[in-house]
């Protein structure tokens, strides 16, 4: 071997082609018998922020609150935001001309009613979106029933049943 491929470094010995069980996060690794910090136990930041919000909070909400109704915006947000949190989703209805019988037209038909109620502004986009997950899962559940049962035909025409 020439002195070049000495000096090479070997993939093997960089830790990035290591399995994660042998590389080390952040330091050294703890002495044996020492399994570190216990599960649930809060950081150093987290246990001064609980202490901070314990000691100061209601006198902090009540500045907050104090300076909304004085009219600054960025207070007006804050409170806002905890009264009328973003709604997470919403019952929507949506009416098909048809009902969902398992075939293309009728997906079809129910894809066409959503997408009006979008355009409509009855619904959302992000709700469109989920109605359109649950449309495509739909046709997927509707295929593999399909399939079980042009299988089963197959197999009993086979066995001569």
């Amino acid at each position: 071997m020439s002195d070049e491929t000495q000096n090479t470094p070997n993939k093997r010995d960089d830790a990035r082609f290591l399995p994660a069980v042998t590389r080390m996060r952040g330091g050294k690794p703890f002495a044996k018998g020492n399994a570190g910090r216990p599960k649930g136990a809060k950081n150093r930041v987290t246990r001064l922020v609980d202490e901070i919000i314990s000691a100061e909070g209601p006198d902090i909400v009540n500045a907050i609150i104090s300076h909304a109704k004085a009219g600054n915006n960025a207070a007006i947000t804050a409170v806002a935001r905890v009264i009328f949190p973003e709604r997470k989703g919403r019952a929507v209805r949506i009416d098909l001309e048809r009902a969902l019988d398992g075939s293309a037209a009728s997906l079809a038909s129910a894809t066409t009613a959503v997408l009006q109620a979008t355009m409509d502004g009855r619904v959302s986009p992000e709700e469109a979106n989920g109605f359109g997950m649950i449309i495509a899962a739909a046709a997927r559940a509707y295929q593999v029933e399909e399939f079980e049962s042009r299988l089963m035909a197959l197999e009993a025409e086979r066995d001569g049943k």
